[in-house]
This record gives C-alpha cells, sequence and structure tokens, in this order.
C-alpha cells in the first residue's frame, strides 16, 4: 500500500475514532463543564494520534491540519461526506460525473431540515432529472 493510501486511511480512522468517542462522551453523565473538558482531551489525543501515526509513517499529508483548531463541525463536515461514498458517487454518476451540476443541485438544499434523506428519496426515484 503507498505511504499516501496509508496516510489516508490512518486520518480516516482517527476521524471515525473520534466520532464515536464524542458519541460517547455526549452521551454521558457529567456536568456542562466536564464533558467540555473531556472533548477537548478528546480532539487533542485524536490529533496526538494521528501526528505519532503520521510521523510513523513519514508522511507530510494532513500535517497541516494538525495545527487547526478541531471541532464538532470539522468532525461533522468529514463525516457527512465519508460516511457514504457510495451515496456521493451515485449522485454524482446521476449527474453525468458533472461536478458543477452536482454541486448546483446540492446548493438547492440548503435549509432542508433532512437533506440527506432527501437526497436517498431522490436517488430512488430513479427519473433522471434533477429538478425536484
Amino acid at each position: 500500500m503507498s505511504q499516501k493510501r496509508q496516510a489516508d486511511r490512518l486520518f480516516e480512522e482517527t476521524m471515525f475514532e473520534l466520532a464515536e468517542r464524542l458519541r460517547l462522551l455526549y452521551s454521558s453523565e457529567g456536568s456542562e463543564e466536564e464533558r467540555l473538558a473531556r472533548r477537548a482531551r478528546i480532539f487533542e489525543d485524536a490529533k496526538e494520534s494521528l501526528g505519532k501515526g503520521l510521523e510513523a509513517l513519514d508522511s507530510n499529508r494532513y500535517r497541516g491540519i494538525l495545527g487547526k483548531d478541531w471541532n464538532n463541525a470539522f468532525v461533522v463536515s468529514y463525516l457527512t461526506y465519508h460516511q457514504e461514498p457510495e451515496l456521493w458517487q451515485a449522485l454524482y454518476d446521476r449527474f453525468g460525473r458533472d461536478l458543477r451540476a452536482t454541486v448546483a443541485w446540492l446548493k438547492k438544499l440548503e435549509g432542508e431540515r433532512e437533506p440527506m434523506t432527501r437526497i436517498e428519496r431522490w436517488l430512488a426515484e430513479g427519473d433522471g432529472t434533477a429538478n425536484h
């Protein structure tokens, strides 16, 4: 496996582990103050683990992200686009692999309560049009 692919896999694993640790944290008992302190440590642990893994791979990939602040929005944005790659590929294929058209359609979903449900429903309809 190439160094690039190993770094990608390490980052992906780090993000999914981080998300699981955060899910457990938010469902746990304790005060808001305690949870915030534990959350900060969870983010630091994830960054440290990723940094050590990249160092072991002798990879600079993702190094820039280690210097950034990580927060819930960072994790959610990653998971949104990486949890269901088949869905995103199907959507992209449905638009004839036209990235501009795909993005334009996705922008129309802004404000939707459940955009993923809307995308899944639209893909299931199978009529080939994007005017929904």
